[in-house]
């Protein structure tokens, strides 16, 4: 009784009490936030009682008590940890923490929904069983409904369910706001007709206007949310055809349509503005673009060579422990390889001229380039093709923008091991015309890209004996293409070097 007289005591301390927010991944306490960090390095044996143990506990919380924090991390991980000061929790903070903590453990897990008695409940069922919409069911979790992350179908994506025990705490404690949301519906259904009289007033008196206006008109006049007008217009656009608010609205967008709304995103233009365009809610606008780019990305042929490294846990935590922006410091800080060439054009000297690489970082370069493009792939073939989501196109784009990355560097870091092999075939390198030149450093360019997709870190020979071993063949075949061809025409050295640079370019975003 005593120590809990003194934690009390402590609630008003600015050291003792720290209940901050810190604004990442919306945890509400940093302590709470650096002990989920700390439990998803544990085995998986372990995240799966701690993940059990953060659940009952969720259950067990008051809103309006303190808590110390050796006491939470006590029941989560059964383990006593001291603390300099006694740091105190409130309730309030503690049990969305929790939830994301059970989110993160179980997403860290293979869970297949079997783990309890009674069978896991989808969203979409425990929208049914209360009559209420999905929506309202996303809210609940964030108002106390705490839920896990399970893959019921193998190689299909996690899906969010919620256990019969945390339904039921979750009705115990909200049994108004259930009942509530299940009876909303009525209250639609009695200001259905004014919706849908003020929306075709407003038709008739201002034919411009857009949907999405009118729907905004008449949320303001009858203090509604403007997605339940837009909703309650639809729903009456599509059984009442001959007497709907929107006669003309085409039900469908034309393929022409989506490739000029896709047009004007990339341009910039606003997406309200394009959906106030085509007469269309913003969500519609954002479905259209993610299919155009889903249509996009599926053309891009990806090659990668598998490593037993892409199967082990930790391999995103491994391969890309540093960022591009690091490895390149890195390896601008190695010596440059020096090519004496006097005759050569000084901006293409420049160009040719660059740091050495080790092998060490040569081959964790290739490790990471296949890696990405491996994790690219993957991430692709999770999308589904009739609803691609903004998310997963976005860590579709990072994985592949990265491998482009890796390969302008390895490209880029190579150029002084073109530059004198090149040298190497021309025996009066300082009288050869700036044409031929051009010629074998653009042929050596492309056997470089073709060698990186196809070199395979694994193995014991090193890439620069492998790429020394293509350019021999390739540049010999080369010259002997260009002693057989007719007369080239001749071009000053700007125009040269301007077209190499395109080449190269062209060469380096290459996949």
């Amino acid at each position: 009784m005593a120590k809990a007289k003194n934690a009390k005591d402590n609630i008003g301390h600015p050291r003792r009490q720290r209940i901050a927010a810190s604004g990442n991944k919306g945890f509400l306490c940093r302590e709470l936030e650096t002990l989920n960090r700390q439990l998803l390095y544990a085995p998986a044996k372990q995240r799966k009682l701690q993940y059990q143990r953060a659940e009952k506990l969720h259950d067990q919380i008051v809103d309006e008590q303190y808590y110390p924090l050796d006491f939470v991390v006590y029941r989560l991980t059964d383990s006593r940890v001291g603390h300099d000061d006694e740091v105190l929790l409130i309730g309030e903070a503690i049990k969305p923490d929790l939830r994301l903590m059970i989110d993160a453990i179980t997403r860290s897990l293979e869970l297949d929904g079997n783990e309890d008695t009674k069978p896991v409940v989808l969203i979409s069922d425990l929208a049914d069983r209360f009559n209420v919409s999905t929506k309202t069911v996303m809210r609940w979790r964030k108002e106390g409904l705490r839920w896990r992350q399970v893959r019921l179908t193998k190689g299909k994506k996690r899906q969010i369910v919620f256990t019969e025990k945390a339904i039921e705490n979750f009705q115990k404690q909200n049994k108004n706001r259930i009942h509530h949301a299940a009876h909303f519906q009525r209250h639609d259904e009695q200001i259905h007709m004014q919706v849908i009289e003020l929306a075709k007033s407003h038709r008739l008196s201002n034919p411009d206007l857009s949907f999405n206006r009118i729907a905004v008109h008449v949320s303001r006049e009858l203090d509604l949310a403007n997605e339940t007008v837009r909703q309650i217009i639809r729903k009456h656009d599509d059984k009442a055809e001959k007497n709907a608010v929107f006669i003309t609205k085409d039900k469908g967008i034309k393929a022409k349509e989506k490739q000029r709304i896709m047009r004007m995103h990339v341009w910039g233009i606003k997406t309200q503005k394009i959906a106030n365009r085509y007469n269309r809610s913003l969500s519609t606008i954002y479905r259209i673009i993610n299919e155009v780019k889903y249509r996009l990305i599926s053309d891009i042929n990806i090659d990668y060579l598998m490593l037993n490294v892409f199967d082990r846990d930790d391999a995103e935590t491994v391969i890309r422990r540093q960022s591009i922006e690091e490895i390149v410091s890195q390896l601008n800080q190695g010596k440059v390889t020096r090519l004496d060439w006097p005759s050569l054009p000084n901006d293409l000297l420049v160009f040719l001229e660059q740091p050495r690489i080790s092998d060490q970082i040569i081959r964790s370069l290739f490790v990471r380039y296949n890696y990405v493009k491996f994790k690219a792939n993957h991430v692709r073939s999770q999308i589904d093709a009739n609803n691609p989501r903004a998310y997963e196109l976005k860590e579709f784009d990072q994985y592949l923008h990265e491998g482009i990355q890796i390969h302008s560097l390895l490209m880029r870091y190579f150029q002084s091991y073109i530059g004198s092999t090149v040298k190497l075939h021309l025996p009066d390198y300082q009288e050869a015309p700036l044409w031929l030149i051009v010629r074998l450093l653009l042929c050596a360019s492309a056997c470089l890209s073709d060698t990186l997709r196809s070199y395979n870190p694994s193995r014991s020979s090193r890439f620069s004996t492998l790429l020394k071993n293509y350019l021999m063949k390739e540049l010999i075949k080369e010259q002997q293409s260009l002693r057989e061809s007719k007369a080239v025409k001749r071009e000053n050295s700007d125009v040269l070097i301007k077209r190499f640079m395109i080449n190269i370019k062209r060469l380096q975003h290459e996949l």
